[in-house]
């Protein structure tokens, strides 16, 4: 059933990611059923649920902002949370927007695949630090003058129970 709160708040946003990775994997010819971590299930996409753990904290950090100004009605957090597919994101020391950036990381996941060498995916993470004077917005939610930060702009890999996830 559908959960109130901020779960379901949350449940909505992680609902929009789910879409936007479950295009990208079939644009990239994956069959969304057939997971690696999460078990398949009638009428599940594991896969899906699986490429897009590591996306979860750009929905969380967009609902803390959101929730920053008190409640506010459902409808306004719909518009917010669609929105954070257009926010452009630190990926192969470029900025992409998320949907875009979304398909370059299952290119890696399908080139890591295919290949059957070990790959580290490009996926599109967060920057460890924010400056917290600038607020994230869809022009400059990646933004910063820390140095430090702007090296750790790098791909990453998929983490699985704590440990790194090399396809073989």
């Amino acid at each position: 059933g559908t959960r109130e709160g901020v779960n379901g708040i949350l449940d909505y946003g992680y609902a929009i990611l789910r879409t936007a990775v479950l295009r990208s994997l079939a644009a990239h010819g994956f069959i969304a059923a057939i997971g690696i971590a999460h078990t398949a299930k009638a009428g599940s996409f594991a896969l899906a649920d699986d490429v897009m753990e590591p996306l979860r904290p750009w929905i969380d950090r967009e609902l803390k902002v959101f929730l920053e100004g008190g409640p506010r009605p459902m409808p306004e957090w719909m518009r917010q949370a669609v929105s954070v597919l257009q926010l452009e994101v630190p990926i192969n020391r470029s900025k992409l927007r998320l949907l875009n950036a979304i398909d370059v990381y299952v290119q890696s996941f399908a080139d890591a695949s295919m290949t059957r060498m070990p790959r580290a995916l490009q996926i599109p993470m967060l920057p460890r630090v924010m400056n917290p004077t600038i607020r994230p917005t869809r022009r400059n939610c990646c933004r910063t003058n820390d140095r430090a930060v702007q090296n750790t702009m790098r791909p990453t890999r998929l983490p699985k129970r704590g440990k790194n996830l090399l396809l073989r």
